[in-house]
């Protein structure tokens, strides 16, 4: 799957905040697409590129990531993040 990885050039304190702020007011939403919680924010997970920390939400299927080893800030395709966050289950067969 491709993970829609984008890289910011210029990224304000501001924008940081409100990004951070756009996530947490969409994980108190009753209907939300994706099971993140507020917990997860800041949470680590790893990709082909290095080690990135969720930062925020920029758009509805867009977040808002950073790269621990050079603090560089990235957008990235919200279903491919958040199958590495909560990977799907393992369905059983039952017969």
């Amino acid at each position: 799957m491709e993970n829609g990885l984008r890289n910011l050039k210029e990224v304000t304190s501001g924008l940081k905040d409100f990004y951070k702020n756009y996530y947490l007011r969409n994980t108190k939403k009753f209907i939300w697409k994706y099971k993140f919680k507020e917990d997860d924010l800041g949470r680590e997970f790893s990709i082909d590129e290095g080690t990135f920390t969720l930062e925020g939400q920029v758009a509805e299927k867009t977040f808002f990531i950073k790269l621990k080893d050079t603090n560089e800030y990235y957008h990235i395709d919200g279903t491919f993040i958040h199958r590495i966050i909560y990977p799907p289950e393992k369905v059983k067969v039952v017969r």
